[in-house]
């Protein structure tokens, strides 16, 4: 009988340790499972974190983007409106250089208008002036002409009259003279 129990006890040792190497076996089975279920988990974890950081990443990326983006619109903005600003000043200065130009061209002209009726009307004054010059000369010319006139008339008589003075003296001297003026 102790060979039996023997046998049965080595069985049931056997079924024990099967048991109990079967139950070990399931129990580190599980634990291996567990493990790996924990290892699984934990790079679940991991790559949501990761997908979870990553994402942060590119938001946080889109975000400065979208900054960057709005800042270079703001700058382009503003440096539309200066270039803006900048053409209408150039325009207006142009337009104000362009006005004053054209103001001193018409004071250019009424200078030279002015300056055209100053010379006629003294063309006129000299016109005047020799008009009135030369009717003093001709006044002169004339009253030299009439003294002149007057000069040679008395001459001419009182030569005449020195002639008459010296024939008539001659001719009671001498009586050949007298007849003949007679006859």
């Amino acid at each position: 009988m102790q060979r039996k129990t023997l046998v049965v006890m080595a069985s049931a040792m056997a079924i024990m340790a099967a048991t109990k190497f079967g139950l070990a076996q399931s129990i580190l089975s599980d634990q291996i499972n567990a493990v790996a279920q924990a290892q699984q988990q934990q790079r679940e974890v991991a790559a949501e974190r990761q997908a979870a950081a990553e994402r942060r990443y590119r938001e946080e990326q889109e975000r400065i983007e979208a900054r960057r983006r709005a800042a270079e619109a703001r700058a382009e903005a503003r440096q539309r409106a200066e270039d803006a600003a900048r053409a209408k000043i150039a325009n207006q200065d142009r337009s104000f250089v362009l006005e004053q130009r054209k103001l001193e061209i018409e004071n250019e002209e009424l200078n030279l208008k002015a300056k055209s009726t100053l010379v006629g009307r003294e063309n006129d004054i000299i016109n005047s002036n020799l008009a009135r010059s030369q009717a003093g000369t001709n006044l002169v010319q004339s009253r030299a002409d009439a003294t002149k006139d007057y000069a040679e008339g008395t001459k001419t008589l009182l030569s005449d009259k020195g002639v008459a003075a010296i024939n008539e003296s001659l001719g009671k001297n001498n009586p050949d003279k007298n007849s003949k003026k007679s006859k």
